[in-house]
């Protein structure tokens, strides 16, 4: 390195604000976990304090040596006080989150589909988001997306749909008896269910054409959605897709074990709390 360079270099570094020292004080287990809960945390702040009190050059190794690590037992554990009071499995209401529900009817030879979608309609050409969830899921699995999607752009539309076997999708027979389990999740079928869900929705809502759409789909839902592009069955709608957690592969082979995980599924929960619970 040239002097210039490093003359020009400690003159760009100088002006850069110091390190400052990871502020343990804030960390108050006693607040967030149960009483002898955050063992892990205790020692690791104790020690840092420890070095603190002992070492002149307290703020250069607190950020370096006193760095907390969290508990790896409780590191999915939801913070006390994150339902603001509210019983943490008491569902939430759908309307927080979209605008419309809709059960829209899907007339096909060998069968009847009911269609349960949650929507939200883009507004002064916005575009559409088309949300797939993934197995076992439904379509509220996308609920805090689509508040902060909208937050970000105000003129976009949201649409989550359930597949069949998920959430309050129903598929009956010629005669309108529902059909139980096993159901027919080949990924052809699925990906019509999805297609012609937003020509319902369309239909429904009297949309002249379909808007700009962009496809979003997690885990199996992103191998629907890509085979939904593959066929072009929504035409140059599209503008995009993405996937969000699936391995394509990976994915279109777990969907021969998908009938065995929904048939081990319990048949009936005594309330929505418990099966929330139960998730």
């Amino acid at each position: 390195m040239s002097e210039l360079q490093r003359s020009f270099a400690q003159a760009k570094l100088a002006g850069l604000p110091s390190e400052a020292p990871l502020p343990l004080e804030t960390f108050r287990e006693e607040d967030e976990y149960p009483e002898g809960q955050a063992d892990g945390f205790h020692s690791l702040s104790e020690s840092a304090q420890d070095e603190d009190s002992s070492s002149a050059s307290s703020a250069s190794s607190a950020s370096s040596t006193g760095t907390i690590k969290p508990n790896r037992k409780h590191l999915f554990a939801r913070p006390t006080g994150w339902s603001s009071g509210r019983n943490p499995l008491e569902p939430l209401p759908w309307a927080g989150y979209f605008a419309q529900e809709y059960y829209l009817q899907n007339v096909r030879p060998d069968e009847v589909v009911i269609h349960h979608v949650y929507l939200t309609p883009p507004a002064n050409k916005g575009p559409l988001f088309v949300l797939h969830h993934g197995a076992g899921s439904s379509g509220l699995s996308f609920a805090v997306f689509a508040t902060e999607l909208r937050k970000a752009l105000p003129d976009a539309g949201v649409l989550s749909v359930e597949a069949r076997g998920h959430g309050e999708t129903v598929v009956k027979s010629n005669d309108g008896t529902i059909k139980g389990e096993p159901h027919d999740l080949s990924i052809v079928l699925l990906s019509s269910d999805l297609s012609d869900t937003v020509k319902l929705v369309q239909a429904k809502l009297d949309w002249p054409h379909l808007p700009d759409i962009v496809l979003i789909g997690h885990s199996l839902g992103g191998a629907i959605i890509t085979d939904v592009v593959l066929r072009g069955t929504l035409g140059t709608a599209v503008l995009g897709y993405a996937v969000l957690d699936v391995v394509e592969g990976s994915a279109m082979e777990a969907l021969q074990q998908m009938n065995l995980y929904l048939v081990m599924r319990p048949k009936t929960f005594p309330s929505l709390a418990s099966a929330i619970d139960w998730q």
